[in-house]
């Protein structure tokens, strides 16, 4: 636990590291991107259902909307602050917004899910034109000074407060020379 730890922050940072590794090495960003642009809805549910299941990864699909019942209140301050940038940009950025919103609306309303905080952080991206090879190190280095935070909080406190750092990814494995690959 990495309450316990000294006060090495560099282990800290290596932990996220590997986190957020395992996070992203599995989420084909370009091709979920392509893939929410390009959604149709169908008025026809065995073609929407098609669709849903031919063109995405399950598991990129459940990165980006999540079936829980609460729906996170971060999405709609940043679905505000996308609303109001794209109003004073273009057309063609509101058009990508609604575009978003249909298939948020659609995901809800057919397969109950809500979107995660990484779909319309994605969507952000996208309009702002920032290359998506920096997603994963923005969200790295957002989420490392709360996650510092919380640890200091946890050894001024002698409690933990919300992050027990406990890393649970794919564990260590034996190099394999590409030869033998």
């Amino acid at each position: 636990m990495i309450s316990n730890m000294c006060t090495n922050y560099f282990n800290i940072c290596i932990s996220m590291v590997t986190f957020y590794i395992d996070i992203f090495k599995e989420i084909n960003l370009h091709t979920s991107l392509q893939y929410f642009l390009n959604f149709k809805m169908f008025q026809n549910k065995k073609e929407n259902k098609d669709i849903i299941n031919d063109n995405i990864e399950e598991n990129q699909l459940n990165f980006f909307f999540l079936k829980n019942n609460n729906f996170n209140k971060k999405n709609n301050i940043l679905k505000k602050i996308i609303t109001d940038y794209c109003k004073v940009t273009s057309q063609h950025n509101i058009n990508i917004l609604n575009h978003f919103i249909q298939v948020e609306n659609y995901f809800l309303k057919h397969k109950n899910k809500y979107p995660s905080l990484y779909y319309y952080t994605l969507l952000l991206f996208h309009i702002l034109n920032i290359p998506l090879y920096y997603y994963p190190s923005f969200y790295f280095i957002s989420r490392l000074l709360s996650f510092t935070a919380h640890i200091n909080e946890q050894k001024e406190n002698n409690k933990i407060i919300k992050y027990a750092g406990v890393y649970m990814g794919i564990p260590a494995r034996q190099y394999v020379h590409i030869e033998k690959r």
